[in-house]
C-alpha cells in the first residue's frame, strides 16, 4: 500500500493533519509502523542474548520469550495495516473534494478513532470506518464518540441488516421514518423478520417505544407534505375532512442516523410503492417525482400521480 502521496489538495492536507495528531508525529506512508518496527529490533536483540543463554541452559526461557515477542511483532502488524487500509480509503473519498470544512477535528475524538480503527480488519467494515474519517474531516463533529464505540462491535451481519433498514428512511421538515404498516406486510415487502427488528433496537440503531407514528389530525383547509425519499420527492396533498389518521413508524437513533450517511441509497421501485400505500387515505393525492434543487428551492421533474 503506497499511503496517501498520490493524493494532493487542501482536503488531503487536512487528512494528514488529522492523523499526524492522532500518532503524535507528522504523518507520512509509512510512519505508523515505528511501533511494529520497534518490536522487531527488540527481537534482533533479543536473538543475540538467546545465543548466550543457550551457552547457560536457559534456551527455553528465552525461546518462550521470542515467541511472546513475535505475537507483539504480529499483532502490531496487522493493526498499522488496518489503519493504513482505512486512510487509503478516507483519501480517496476525499480526493474528490475540493475543499472541505476549516474547523479542527477534536483531539480526543481523533485518538478515540484511532485507537478503535486499528483492529477493523473486515473490508466491508473498514469502508465504513475508511468514510467516517473522511466525513469527519469534511465536517467535524458530524460522528459521535456513541457511534465509534457502537461500530466497532457492530458485525458484518448486524451491518446488512441495518441497510435493509437505511433504505426505507424516510425525511420530511420535520424528522425522519420508516412507515411499518403491519409486521406480515412489512416482511413481505422488504423480508425483514420481527426479530430482525428487535436487533437492530437491542443494539441502538432504531428507537423503540409505545405508540410510535406519525398522527395527521382532521383538517378544515387542504394540507401539503413534502417527502424525501433518496433523489425521489413525494409530494402528499390531503383535502379537508373530519377524520383523524394515523401511520405506525419506526425510527433510526442519532447513531443510526449518523451511519445511515455512510451507505449509498439505492432506488427501489417497490420501496416507493409502500411508501405510497402507507401515506395514502381516500383524502389524500400523491405526486412523485425525481428531486431537483436549485438556488435553495426543491422541485420535482418526471412526475406522475400515484394510484392505488
Amino acid at each position: 500500500m503506497g499511503g496517501i502521496t498520490f493524493f494532493e489538495g487542501k482536503p488531503i492536507e487536512k487528512l494528514i493533519e488529522v492523523i499526524s495528531q492522532g500518532f503524535g508525529t507528522l504523518y507520512r506512508p509509512r510512519a505508523i509502523r515505528k511501533e511494529a518496527d520497534a518490536e522487531a529490533y527488540k527481537l534482533l536483540v533479543l536473538e543475540k542474548a538467546k545465543a548466550k543463554a543457550a551457552a547457560e541452559n536457559r534456551l527455553i526461557e528465552f525461546e518462550t520469550m521470542s515467541e511472546m515477542e513475535q505475537k507483539i511483532v504480529y499483532r502490531e502488524h496487522r493493526k498499522q495495516v488496518n489503519i493504513e487500509k482505512i486512510i487509503e480509503i478516507a483519501a480517496e473519498e476525499l480526493n474528490q473534494d475540493s475543499e472541505v470544512n476549516s474547523d479542527k477535528v477534536d483531539s480526543d475524538w481523533t485518538t478515540r478513532f484511532f485507537n478503535l480503527a486499528e483492529d477493523i480488519s473486515n473490508e466491508q467494515m473498514q469502508e465504513l470506518w475508511g468514510k467516517i474519517l473522511s466525513g469527519e474531516v469534511k465536517k467535524p463533529g458530524s460522528f459521535s464518540l456513541r457511534t465509534l464505540e457502537l461500530l466497532k462491535n457492530i458485525t458484518k451481519y448486524e451491518a446488512e441488516i441495518f441497510t435493509k433498514f437505511v433504505q426505507l428512511n424516510v425525511r420530511h421538515s420535520r424528522g425522519h421514518f420508516i412507515p411499518y404498516i403491519e409486521q406480515n406486510t412489512f416482511e413481505g415487502y422488504f423480508n425483514i423478520p420481527y426479530s430482525e427488528i428487535l436487533l437492530m433496537y437491542e443494539i441502538g440503531l432504531l428507537s423503540s417505544g409505545p405508540n410510535i407514528g406519525l398522527h395527521f389530525p382532521a383538517l378544515e383547509f387542504p394540507a401539503l407534505m413534502f417527502y424525501e425519499f433518496g433523489d425521489t420527492g413525494i409530494q402528499v396533498t390531503t383535502a379537508a375532512h373530519e377524520k383523524q389518521n394515523s401511520v405506525a413508524i419506526l425510527s433510526l437513533t442519532q447513531i443510526g442516523l449518523e451511519l445511515a450517511a455512510l451507505i449509498p441509497f439505492e432506488r427501489n421501485e417497490q420501496n416507493i410503492k409502500y411508501l405510497c400505500k402507507a401515506l395514502s387515505t381516500p383524502y389524500t393525492k400523491i405526486i412523485l417525482g425525481k428531486i431537483v434543487k436549485e438556488k435553495g428551492q426543491v422541485g420535482l421533474k418526471d412526475v406522475f400521480e400515484y394510484r392505488p
